[in-house]
């Protein structure tokens, strides 16, 4: 049985992911995957306000990027 990601885990996933692709807040990013819409909340908590995510694909995968 797979178990879910705590709050941290995601939180420090979050945090990986703003400092490899040098978000800022000015930047514009779409956050695609199974996992967008949580990114999404996450980045719009930190303040990140030009932050989209495309409309859900009827085969996502696991995968989240943010371009």
């Amino acid at each position: 049985m797979v178990q879910p990601c705590s709050v941290a885990d995601r939180e420090q996933v979050v945090d990986t992911m703003i400092a490899l692709t040098r978000l800022s807040n000015l930047h514009r990013a779409i956050a695609a995957g199974g996992d967008s819409m949580d990114l999404y909340l996450s980045l719009r908590r930190r303040g990140f306000v030009r932050i989209a995510t495309p409309q859900p694909a009827p085969c996502q995968g696991d995968n989240t990027p943010l371009v």
